[in-house]
Order: structure tokens, then C-alpha cells, then sequence
């Protein structure tokens, strides 16, 4: 497997994210950044867009990838709960650090069967 537009919209849903949270602790005058709701709310939308696309869309489903991306999700679920109900800018911090971690997890992922798969290409070559 290779980086493919996936991963694209994984890094742009991340980027967003980041961005979202930064918005919110410099206290940007956007209106999405006007509540600590909204912008879990906005986090938990990327992270569901990056899990859209880096797992959901993905060939590879592994039993330990998978157990990773949906640990990462149920994660990202209940501190999506919690940060709609309990309204602390903590769980904005949390929500982008997950988005993150996905992230990584899966760009890492695909960078890492890339190049299993062109080694093993080059020794059945050789």
C-alpha cells in the first residue's frame, strides 16, 4: 500500500483540527470558536472525516490496525460525550490530540507497508 488521496484527507481533516483548536485557546472571533460545544463538535466532525477516510476507505484491516483505529475511535467518541455535556476546554486538547494520533497510526501505516511492499518487490526481482 501507498500514500494515496486518503491519507490527503486525513492530513487536511488533522490540519483542520489542529487549526480548531488553535482558533479556540488564541481566542479567534470566529463563530465556531465561540463555545467550547462547537468546537468539540468541529473536532469530533474531522476526527469522524479522518476516520472516514483512513480506516473506513482503507484495504488494509489487520487485526491489530483494526484494533488500534477503533480504539482510537471509541475513544474519540466518549470524549466527544463527555467534552458536549461536561463543556471543558480540556477535552478540546484531547479531541485534537486523538485526531492526531490517528493520524499518525495510519499515514505510518501506509508508509510502512510501502515500503514492505517495494522490498518485497525488489528481492522477488533479484
Amino acid at each position: 500500500m501507498r500514500i494515496t488521496w486518503k491519507d490527503g484527507v486525513t492530513t487536511v481533516a488533522v490540519a483542520g483540527a489542529v487549526v480548531l483548536e488553535r482558533a479556540y485557546y488564541h481566542a479567534y472571533t470566529w463563530s465556531l470558536v465561540s463555545s467550547v460545544r462547537w468546537v468539540v463538535v468541529g473536532l469530533a466532525v474531522l476526527g469522524a472525516v479522518g476516520f472516514t477516510a483512513g480506516y473506513l476507505f482503507d484495504t488494509v484491516h489487520n487485526t491489530a490496525w483494526s484494533t488500534v483505529a477503533i480504539t482510537i475511535a471509541l475513544v474519540t467518541l466518549g470524549l466527544t460525550a463527555f467534552g458536549l455535556v461536561f463543556a471543558t476546554s480540556g477535552y478540546v486538547v484531547t479531541l485534537m490530540v486523538t485526531a492526531l494520533a490517528f493520524w499518525v497510526v495510519s499515514t505510518g501505516l501506509h508508509l510502512f507497508e510501502s515500503v514492505n511492499t517495494t522490498d518485497s518487490m525488489r528481492a522477488h526481482r533479484i
